[in-house]
């Protein structure tokens, strides 16, 4: 059933495991009553004006609060009412189910707001199906609200010199989306007429901190709900200024321990954009209400659960079993992967490299043990290298006995559960309700309450949490392709990192090994591919990075403009990443010397050695240069990072840098962003470092004089020079990273 003539519902839910009966109960009610809901998955990016326009665009709000006790004031969530807040300026009809032991205060609306005592929802279904259709008499007229072309966005920022700079590239931003920017004038003579200039517009962005801006403008819009972007310019001297109170957040999101999710701190014109094109992503994300009751029933039943890859390996004769556990497995919401039953291997490749490929990425690995098991030299081989990667934590094993064990089976490390003697469909059952309890990241009261029985071979399985995110050594970004092939040619036993809904592969994630030749282990990578040149490209890429693994190290690889000196082949390593946009104009434009990044001392010092230790590393670059004979060399230094492509060295927007910084060895256009991105890493505690390793493909020139001018339509020598040269200093790249890893790693692999 599709959700054509469904009423599009704001549904605000607990995210909890044990909370998910309850959401399911509801959902199912509601479905039947023809709403469908649209929800905010849960996720580690908060954006307001993207809940706000959500619920601007549904017919109305649902909620179920069910209770915490542990949580002070609210004893349930308090986004609920926060949302609840929502619904109440949004002015939408509302319905809200509240558990035993919720404080009422908090939703003061007696009306449209209903107890429940979990323990006996079946006994009051009709009283609560009364409810629901109340609420569908009311809504029904506003279920295609949501169904309107995209409008306007306002403008409400102070004419400041920081505005002026950025204004241009806000306004680009906005007009890329499909957004006309439109300027709210404030000095108006009709209220009313203001109002509607305000309705007109999907939603507003805002300088919140400005006294140049009136003060009531902000609780205007608040009142009007019109979704809103707030942004705040903070200079040196004002940096640790406090002004939530500007922004009109409440008690339930200070409860939530939410602050500097409400606005956008900016100092520079790159971290303005970066930011803003992340919350206009967001914002304007398609609203996806439940397309099926099926589907309602999976999102809330996985709820709770940790995503991770489940590899479930099993001999031939087993082949039926394993069918059976699979598909109870998929209707629980929980995707293994089966050689036999869902295999996305792709044609044409060996099976058997494909297999370890992906044994690599598997994070659960639950194996059926039979005593065919034992006499399968594949199964013997999956189970040596889970065992292998469990050594290095990197996976758990969680192992189920089909038959009883022999004294002479070979031991396995991890405790697991002898299900021989239980009928086929209880061994099922077992191990599905045993996987899920794994996956849960709450405690249910029902597991704390098995938790007090004694202790059974079932109940003894391992409880070890793999972590959230997938241990890497080494993250490796590139930029096009030829880059991201030359890193990929030299990495071992690849496999694609597996997407979730919450976690979509944005940069095409792979992972890879590189063996070690120090430590006789192999460090664990993950590539990515940015696919668009820039800085807020390489930031972006780097904040992806670090929600999707856990890691101690970037480093961004691929080709650059040479300078000083360099030629086309020679590889550069950074020490120091200058932003040298950052600048002021004023007869001439004039780079400021504190936009300046330090890389890592031990990757440069790596590669210093490496360079005298082994003169011939670059035998290895299977490439011939196109001129035949160059030779590359290493070179240490600072390299500069912007947004623009730099043929000329001596054009006006770049000759002031080389004057501020005549030791430069390459431009180029990611590395800054990269950079602020680690920086703001580290200032919220993460210990990570970074480096790049870029090769040359073209040498600036110097002066118009020096190149024929290109014909109309074709590329510039430049361009030609860069694209002949692109493959090989790819490579170059390439090489030089590989061997300094294999070589001369600061540490040790992770499993080491």
């Amino acid at each position: 059933m599709s959700t054509e003539g469904k009423i599009p519902a704001y549904f605000s839910h607990s995210y909890r495991a044990e909370d998910r009966e309850v959401n399911q109960f509801f959902w199912k009610l509601f479905w039947q009553s023809d709403f469908s809901f649209t929800v905010d998955p849960e996720s580690e990016i908060i954006s307001f004006p993207h809940l706000e326009l959500m619920m601007r665009y549904s017919a109305c709000f649902v909620a179920i609060a069910t209770h915490r006790p542990q949580q002070p004031f609210y004893r349930s969530s308090p986004f609920i009412a926060y949302e609840y807040g929502l619904s109440v300026r949004a002015q939408k009809p509302r319905l809200m189910f509240i558990e035993t032991g919720v404080p009422s205060q908090y939703f003061p609306e007696k009306s449209v707001t209903f107890a429940f005592d979990r323990r006996r929802l079946e006994d009051r279904r009709e009283d609560f199906l009364r409810q629901i259709e109340q609420l569908a008499l009311q809504s029904r007229a506003y279920s295609s609200i949501g169904d309107r072309p995209r409008g306007p966005a306002g403008l409400i920022l102070p004419p400041t010199p920081a505005y002026r700079e950025t204004r241009g590239a806000i306004e680009k931003l906005l007009a890329a989306a499909g957004h006309e920017p439109r300027e709210i004038n404030l000095a108006f003579d009709n209220a009313f007429q203001f109002a509607l200039q305000l309705d007109a517009c999907d939603f507003v962005v805002i300088d919140v901190g400005s006294p140049r801006i009136p003060s009531w403008i902000y609780p205007f819009l608040q009142g009007r709900f019109i979704p809103t972007i707030g942004l705040l310019y903070q200079s040196a001297r004002d940096s640790g200024r406090e002004i939530a109170s500007l922004m009109g957040a409440d008690e339930a999101l200070r409860a939530a321990g939410v602050k500097d999710e409400l606005f956008i701190r900016w100092h520079s014109s790159q971290e303005l954009t970066t930011q803003l094109e992340r919350q206009i992503e967001k914002l304007f994300q398609p609203r996806e209400p439940f397309q099926s009751e099926r589907e309602g029933q999976d999102y809330f039943q996985n709820l709770g659960r940790r995503q991770i890859s489940i590899f479930i390996s099993n001999a031939g004769p087993e082949n039926v079993f394993a069918s059976g556990l699979v598909r109870a497995l998929n209707l629980e919401g929980i995707k293994p992967f089966h050689y036999v039953y869902d295999n996305t291997f792709e044609l044409g490749k060996p099976w058997p490299d494909s297999l370890r490929a992906r044994l690599q990425s598997t994070q659960l690995f639950v194996p059926l043990i039979s005593q065919s098991y034992w006499q399968s030299k594949w199964c013997d081989e999956e189970l040596k290298t889970a065992e292998r990667l469990r050594q290095q934590d990197v996976l758990t094993i969680i192992p189920y006995y089909l038959d009883d064990p022999k004294p002479s089976d070979p031991p396995i490390s991890s405790q697991g559960a002898n299900l021989a003697h239980l009928p086929l469909q209880e061994q099922i059952t077992h191990i599905v309700r045993d996987l899920d309890r794994y996956l849960t990241s709450a405690v249910t009261a029902k597991d704390a309450a098995d938790a007090k029985k004694p202790a059974t071979q079932a109940s003894q399985v391992s409880r070890r949490s793999p972590k959230g995110k997938a241990a890497i050594d080494i993250v490796i970004l590139t930029v096009l392709p030829e880059e991201h092939a030359a890193v990929h040619q030299h990495l071992e036993q690849t496999s694609p990192v597996l997407a979730t809904r919450g976690r979509p592969n944005l940069y095409a994630w792979e992972y890879g090994y590189i063996k070690s030749d120090q430590y006789q282990a192999s460090y664990r990578v993950a590539l990515g591919i940015l696919g668009r040149a820039g800085e807020s490209s390489g930031m972006l890429a780097v904040m992806d990075a670090i929600q999707t693994f856990t890691t101690d190290y970037v480093l961004l690889v691929g080709v650059a403009g040479g300078l000083g000196g360099l030629r086309k082949g020679d590889v550069v390593v950074s020490d120091y990443i200058y932003g040298y946009e950052y600048g002021k104009v004023d007869n001439g434009y004039h780079p400021r010397p504190d936009w300046i990044f330090s890389a890592d001392l031990g990757l440069a010092n790596a590669a210093r050695a490496l360079s005298v230790r082994k003169p011939t590393w670059s035998d290895d670059i299977g490439l011939v240069p196109p001129d035949k004979k160059a030779r590359p060399e290493v070179q240490i230094g600072a390299i500069a990072s912007g947004n623009k492509v730099i043929d000329d060295i001596s054009d006006p927007t770049f000759k002031p840098v080389l004057e501020l910084w005549p030791k430069l060895k390459a431009v180029e256009m990611e590395g800054l962003g990269v950079a602020q991105a680690i920086q703001q890493a580290r200032e919220k505690g993460l210990g990570l470092n970074y480096s790049m390793v870029r090769g040359i493909s073209d040498v600036p020139r110097t002066g118009r004089s020096k190149a024929a001018p290109a014909a109309r339509g074709s590329a510039s020598s430049q361009t030609q020079e860069r694209d002949q040269w692109k493959k090989y200093a790819s490579e170059a790249a390439a090489v030089l990273t590989v061997q300094i890893i294999q070589e001369a790693w600061r540490q040790p692999p992770r499993g080491e």
